[in-house]
């Protein structure tokens, strides 16, 4: 049976990892991305799903089947995920700014932490500007996705609004991770030293209720390969963090639906 695909969408080809297939190919590894930078990919998100994402709503264009609020997707390939093995490579935080929903919404610009400060905030507590325009404190995880084959992708995890004492906690509780060095001394381990799990909790305040993060370890990375992996990952994030632009939701922040 074929599998049909929606208009406009396409399905990845899977390529079987064969004896035949690295014969084939072994000469000619990596042919033709001589010329590609870090600036020419894109770095995917892993998104968490609310109860008015446009994956979850039937009637929107952007509907996946078997979407629920509280699973994630990854953005880059549209897997659906209900949790999430991730080790984190490089912490950046933001202020990005965007267009309100009733503006059309959108991505506008990224400016360095302090920025907000030169603006008011309005009652619900966000920092506007004399344009209309808002500006959300932002913090990207920027990592390693596990997969169940093995494999691993880049990935951003993304934190904001009611999210951010999450992403402190989770910071404090990294550079709590201790060893001993060969002279006797205590030492923090690299960020990258540790596998987590993101699963997600329901949350609520005044204001509504949504699907939160709830974060796990899972435990100490102890594979070379995936240790020089995650090594490469946190250089090649270094020189790409800045420039992250954050997924939409058409015109709506990956987040909007999270009460701010």
């Amino acid at each position: 049976m074929v599998e049909k695909k929606k208009p406009g969408t396409s399905v990845p080809a899977k390529v079987e990892d064969t004896a035949d297939m690295a014969a084939l190919y072994e000469a000619d590894a990596g042919t033709g991305f001589e010329g590609t930078t870090n600036e020419d990919y894109i770095i995917p998100f892993i998104k968490l799903l609310q109860k008015m994402s446009p994956e979850v709503d039937q009637d929107s264009g952007s509907f996946i089947e078997g979407a629920k609020a509280g699973m994630f997707i990854d953005t880059g390939t549209s897997e659906l995920l209900e949790s999430v093995d991730f080790i984190p490579c490089y912490y950046h935080r933001t202020i990005v700014e965007w267009r309100d929903r009733d503006s059309g919404g959108g991505f506008v610009a990224q400016h360095d932490v302090g920025y907000e400060q030169n603006f008011s905030k309005d009652d619900s507590g966000r920092y506007i500007t004399p344009n209309g325009t808002y500006l959300a404190d932002t913090r990207y995880f920027f990592g390693l996705r596990l997969k169940s084959d093995g494999d691993t992708s880049p990935v951003v995890v993304s934190f904001t609004s009611t999210q951010l004492k999450k992403s402190r906690t989770w910071l404090t509780r990294m550079q709590a991770l201790k060893f001993t060095k060969k002279d006797g001394s205590r030492a923090t381990f690299p960020i990258f030293s540790h596998t987590w799990q993101l699963t997600s909790v329901p949350e609520e305040n005044e204001r509504g209720s949504w699907r939160g993060y709830k974060i796990d370890i899972v435990g100490p990375i102890q594979n070379p390969a995936l240790v020089n992996a995650a090594r490469k990952a946190a250089e090649m994030f270094r020189s790409t963090a800045s420039r992250v632009k954050p997924p939409v939701d058409g015109a709506r922040p990956a987040e909007a639906d999270v009460p701010f």
